[in-house]
């Protein structure tokens, strides 16, 4: 790895440039030493260009809100209502399509936020970073758009909002609210354990207030990283004088000081008290579990379903540390082999079988800090 500085064209900053080739791939990672605004290209050569601006994100209760309000996803949503030089709705999908890009696009993660944008070859990501910045930095999350994009009563007395209704589909089917569960019991008292999305009764009661002190409080600079691949300039050069651009504005509305904590990393995750939650025990180096299962119990929840006789298991572990990849690969090989095919063991055990406990099994994993990893079984017999 080579490291040196450059002077952005346009801010005056000396960026501190890292160059490095990772898997054959020519990479280079900007930083802004004033803001801690980061960049990172990675050339793959592939006729798409992508750009990914990730947020650290981590939904708690405090002071001003509670974990299930879904701030970070009421958030995600606010962002492609406007933004200060651009506030218009809808003009990011549509300088988008001029690029020859399908619009653009967003998700919500338990731990981030990512914003994203394809287009063919790397000019149209790069006219539209600065714009795209723009919003996710200085939204103006008008009182307006947040009663109509994420909730508000009807004449008719019924609750609507793009967001509320987007929950309302999910919240109450038996894998989110397994999943809900399981989160509660492996990582009770932290933000893993949230509803990123945000439950119907905390969405109900939810304010554009807290929308934006949450937005004030993690949108930062040195909170997030702009994440350029595919058909790019090895060297960055281009995307280091849009980055620069938007160093520029940065430092022209205000002094930027760095914050003391980050999400996620300031706060590390708690142990489990096993006997508190009544979960499995750890697992030995030999793959046993310990003999003292006595505090095991299972934690039963209802859900809305036609048949009252199948329902949903699922079993789930905490996992490997997020450094360990290589345990979380062999993880991933592991489950595969047990449950990817109907001559998979798990398979011909539960359900290829003359009797079958249930109609399918499948595993799901996670890749936290501390991760998990998990174990589902489908339409078992209540029974």
């Amino acid at each position: 790895m080579t490291t040196k500085t450059k002077r952005g064209p346009s801010s005056g900053t000396k960026w501190i440039v890292s160059e490095t080739v990772l898997l054959s791939n020519p990479t280079t990672l900007v930083q802004s030493p004033e803001t801690g605004l980061r960049g990172l290209v990675v050339a793959t050569g592939e006729p798409l260009c992508s750009l990914h601006v990730v947020i650290s994100t981590c939904a708690t209760t405090d002071s001003y809100a509670h974990k299930d309000d879904g701030l970070p996803h009421t958030l995600e949503h606010a962002i492609f209502l406007g933004s200060e030089l651009f506030p218009y709705k809808g003009i990011l999908d549509k300088l988008a399509n001029r690029s020859l890009a399908d619009g653009t696009n967003a998700w919500t993660a338990t731990d981030h936020t990512a914003y994203t944008l394809t287009t063919a070859g790397q000019e149209g990501v790069l006219n539209l970073l600065p714009i795209y910045a723009d919003h996710i930095l200085y939204p103006t999350m008008t009182d307006e758009s947040f009663v109509t994009e994420i909730h508000h009563v009807t004449q008719e007395g019924i609750d609507k909002g793009v967001v509320y209704c987007e929950m309302q589909g999910r919240e109450n089917t038996d894998g989110s609210l397994v999943d809900r569960a399981i989160l509660d019991l492996l990582y009770p008292d932290c933000g893993y354990s949230s509803e990123t999305g945000g439950k119907l009764k905390n969405l109900r009661s939810l304010t554009n207030q807290q929308v934006r002190r949450y937005h004030a409080e993690n949108y930062n600079p040195d909170n997030m990283i702009f994440v350029l691949s595919g058909n790019v300039d090895a060297d960055g050069e281009s995307f280091l004088e849009k980055l620069d651009q938007v160093e520029q504005r940065v430092r022209s509305k205000m002094p930027v000081q760095k914050r003391e904590e980050r999400p996620w990393i300031n706060h590390p995750v708690p142990d489990l008290d096993m006997d508190a939650v009544g979960i499995l025990p750890p697992v030995s180096r030999n793959g046993e579990l310990s003999p003292n299962t006595t505090t095991n119990k299972a934690k039963e929840i209802t859900f809305p379903s036609e048949d009252e006789s199948r329902g949903t298991m699922s079993i789930a572990w905490r996992g490997p540390s997020y450094e360990e990849r290589e345990t979380w690969v062999r993880l991933q090989l592991l489950w595969s082999y047990l449950t990817d095919s109907a001559a998979s063991p798990l398979q011909k055990a539960f359900v290829e079988c003359d009797e079958p406990i249930c109609a399918g099994v499948g595993p799901a994993h996670e890749i936290f800090t501390k991760g998990y990893h998990q174990l589902w079984f489908n339409e078992v017999d209540v029974d």
